[in-house]
């Protein structure tokens, strides 16, 4: 599928181009975790947030899908590469996967299946392609970064404060988007915004092993892909339900005090429903 947006560069040459810099960002990245004792979730995040923002200019690099694709699987194979430096000790890929926790988590692998499927979906329409990108970039960074400032949940838990901080970082680049690029009016935008902040903040919060990486993305531009171009009278109804829906499963997060994750509660809640009785009657509760 050719893009028009294409600036005519020749598509090794964008590869390349792409390829490199990810590999300059690392170097850059093993320099500063040698010189500067940060925690190592910053240097993975800002090779998150830095190739994001990269790949926002593939529509204007590539005029079909097939460069990208080559992409995709180079990327792919970089960060399997990666993961055997990593549990081979390597500093190198100790940037990306700095416990044995991040190793089992599939968010690196999804990243460029993500980027690739926006790409083959949505480069004719730069908003369309873009604004996925930037929830997966920015949103997702902001939620890890406050939910490690400010949350007291357990390490690896999706936190209530994080969630509000991808809901807001989601509604302001929803509103920008909507104002700055489509030309909407202000009330539609902010009801357009308020449904994909709160429904990605849903999204994000029942991803588990890093999949949000792929489903964010993904459900961003079909949700905004079906309400960009309805009227007021249809976004009501729908930004109601999903506020609603958001808010009440933060709620009940800190009504239960319950900080496991969320895939946990919803094993626990199955098993509880279909484990075959006990002795005495009682179901089996993990």
């Amino acid at each position: 599928m050719a893009t028009p947006l294409s600036l005519g560069i020749p598509s090794w040459l964008g590869v390349s181009l792409v390829l490199s810099i990810f590999g300059l960002l690392l170097a850059v990245l093993v320099i500063v975790r040698r010189k500067w004792n940060v925690h190592p979730e910053v240097p993975r995040k800002c090779a998150h947030v830095v190739m994001g923002l990269l790949l926002l200019a593939l529509p204007w690099l590539f005029d079909s899908v097939l460069p990208a694709t080559v992409l995709a699987i180079l990327s792919i194979m970089s960060l399997l590469l990666l993961r055997w430096a990593a549990c081979r000790n390597c500093e190198v890929g100790r940037i990306l996967h700095w416990s044995a926790q991040r190793r089992r988590s599939i968010g690196d692998l999804s990243f460029p299946v993500s980027v690739l499927a926006l790409f083959y979906l949505a480069s004719d329409e730069p908003l369309l392609y873009c604004l996925p990108i930037l929830y997966l970039t920015l949103s997702d960074s902001m939620a890890c970064l406050v939910g490690m400032r400010y949350s007291t949940s357990k390490p690896g838990a999706k936190s209530m404060e994080g969630s509000i901080a991808f809901f807001l970082t989601t509604f302001l680049l929803t509103l920008a988007g909507m104002l700055a690029y489509a030309g909407a009016a202000l009330a539609p935008a902010v009801l357009v915004a308020l449904i994909m902040g709160s429904s990605l903040t849903i999204v994000e919060a029942i991803a588990f092993r890093g999949l949000d990486n792929l489903t964010v993305p993904l459900a961003g531009y079909l949700v905004l892909n079906c309400t960009m171009a309805w009227d007021s009278s249809r976004l009501i109804p729908l930004t109601g339900l999903c506020v609603l829906v958001a808010c009440g499963s933060q709620l009940w997060q800190l009504w239960t005090k319950d900080t496991s994750g969320p895939m946990v509660r919803i094993e626990r809640f199955m098993t509880f429903v279909f484990s075959e009785s006990g002795g005495d009657g009682s179901r089996r509760l993990l």
